[in-house]
């Protein structure tokens, strides 16, 4: 059966956290997407995502800035905005929007795309 999702219902999330929807999972977990509200959060100081899969993922509403680890970078996105990030890339999210919800739509696809922070 087919069933709609909408993306930008809103969703109770405390101040400083979020909540990750998985969307779809095909392929024995090779492809996932997810959907992640952020409200006014952060990584924790020190933590690092070091993913076994590649990762594209997209602002659907707010903006948030994912910082990487080597070489170091910040990359903002807004509304609209997507980027890719490839596997053992290690990155946080340095901030979300103060003003509203940050959505992500995140793709996790490649080598393992089991769930690992």
């Amino acid at each position: 059966m087919l069933k709609k999702i909408d993306l930008l219902k809103k969703v109770e999330v405390p101040i400083g956290g979020e909540v990750i929807e998985e969307i779809l999972s095909q392929n024995a977990g090779r492809i996932r997407v997810e959907k992640i509200v952020s409200n006014h959060s952060s990584s924790e100081k020190d933590f690092w995502y070091d993913q076994s899969e590649n990762e594209w993922v997209a602002v659907i509403q707010g903006q948030g800035i994912i910082e990487f680890e080597s070489p170091f970078q910040e990359i903002e996105l807004n509304f609209g905005e997507g980027l890719f990030i490839p596997a053992h890339t290690r990155h946080r999210v340095k901030s979300t929007s103060n003003e509203t919800q940050t959505v992500w739509l995140a793709f996790f696809f490649g080598e393992n795309s089991e769930k690992t922070p």
